[in-house]
């Protein structure tokens, strides 16, 4: 069979064509979002260091002039008393103080102008409620309210004492409180005190303070390592990549919020929960500034520093993940996200508190700081321990609710 050969001209179509010079692409950060993402990187990473809105920097304190150590019980109140009663009267305070913070004697104090009962039956519970810092009230303590509200109005005139308490935590002494009576020259009224004095060595002030500074280090530390350090790389590949062949030619790249990677590092959660327990006389401060609704600066002060409970939202929402997953229970919770709670907690911190102060729950937590206490020494001291744990787990409860309500509610709308 005779072979068939085909002859191929070259035609115009078919020679390479010149490649076309392409302009380099442009990868640029939005400033606008550099700038929002710079502002909550500085939040979060000074989150250590705002315990000091509310509690004095090591150079700020001073040694403690008194020890009580040695004392009797008696001679303790009674040199305790007249400490903080020189500090804290009619004549060093105005009349519209109701509270005080000296940060260079670490002590801090709530007082009240009280109309209160003459001759009161022994249910005077109802009326140590309302008393200046009662959610701190050990045995002792309220015995001396309630025997004071006891006497007659000529006796409470001329027996104006006082009671004091050791304050710990986990049986270690963070403070010490007083409460006591001044009369206001109205019969029937008295300015109704309580002082804390927080009993901390500058040492251990030092220790905090270097523990917060590397916890701060720490979080700048992940943010670059888990977020910003990627943004390099992202930048380098758009200009010489880009995201396909009919892409445009400036790529503009907004710059996020890092802060949720932190609110779930399991190692900064742990933390911050361990910083609140070991501020724990701190904590109360802040409680004793949210007690009160006459100086709303302080108010705003203490619902702050309250706030840093929500860290205690932010551990039971890393760990409980993990369960819900493991149990396969998704469907009864839905997603919760940590900068709301970081933000409601910052609301409902304060007023929360000061519901408790102003209800019969304080009775609760009365009984709470109580419990753990020897009955030799309940006349004495108390243990917050029980009744920190119990607030702890208020806040974090607040997260599993959140979820569950909000997984009803949307059930419900479907």
């Amino acid at each position: 069979m005779q072979k068939v050969h085909a002859l191929v001209v070259a035609t115009d179509d078919a020679l390479p064509r010149p490649i076309q010079p392409t302009r380099p692409r442009i990868a640029r950060t939005n400033k606008l979002s550099v700038l929002y993402s710079i502002v909550f990187s500085a939040s979060i990473v000074t989150e250590p260091l705002k315990a000091y809105v509310s509690e004095p920097l090591p150079w700020q304190l001073v040694s403690m002039t008194h020890n009580t150590s040695t004392l009797s019980f008696e001679d303790y109140v009674n040199t305790t008393a007249t400490y903080l009663a020189t500090k804290y009267n009619t004549h060093t305070l105005s009349p519209s103080t109701v509270f005080s913070h000296d940060k260079v004697t670490n002590s801090a104090l709530l007082r009240y102008t009280m109309a209160l009962p003459s001759n009161a039956d022994e249910s005077c519970t109802t009326h140590v409620i309302y008393f200046p810092g009662s959610i701190f009230y050990g045995f002792g303590t309220v015995e001396f309210v309630c025997q004071f509200l006891a006497q007659n109005a000529s006796t409470q005139l001329t027996n104006l004492k006082a009671m004091c308490q050791h304050n710990r935590m986990a049986g270690l002494l963070f403070s010490e409180s007083c409460t006591w009576f001044e009369s206001s020259g109205t019969r029937g009224t008295f300015w109704v005190y309580h002082a804390v004095q927080i009993v901390e060595s500058i040492m251990w002030s030092w220790a905090k303070l270097g523990f917060r500074c590397a916890l701060s280090c720490f979080i700048g530390i992940q943010l670059w390592q888990l977020y910003f350090c990627h943004y390099g790389p992202l930048l380098k590949n758009l200009c010489t990549i880009g995201l396909n062949h009919a892409d445009g030619r400036v790529y503009e790249v907004d710059v996020g919020d890092p802060t949720w990677l932190i609110l779930s590092h399991p190692i900064v959660c742990i933390a911050m929960v361990v910083d609140i327990h070991y501020s724990m006389a701190y904590f109360a401060i802040a409680g004793y500034r949210v007690c009160q609704m006459h100086d709303l600066w302080q108010f705003a002060v203490g619902s702050f520093a309250g706030s840093n409970m929500v860290w205690a939202s932010y551990t039971t929402m890393r760990f409980s993940s993990l369960l819900i997953k493991n149990l396969q229970w998704e469907k009864y919770f839905a997603p919760v996200d940590p900068g709301l709670m970081a933000l409601t907690a910052a609301l409902y911190a304060g007023p929360l508190f000061y519901i408790i102060c102003q209800t019969p729950i304080v009775l609760l937590f009365e009984y709470l700081i109580q419990v753990c206490v020897p009955g030799s020494a309940k006349r004495e001291s108390l243990e917050v321990l029980p009744g920190m744990l119990s607030f702890l787990l208020m806040f974090a409860s607040v997260p599993l609710m959140t979820a569950y309500l909000q997984n009803c509610f949307l059930r419900r709308r479907e």
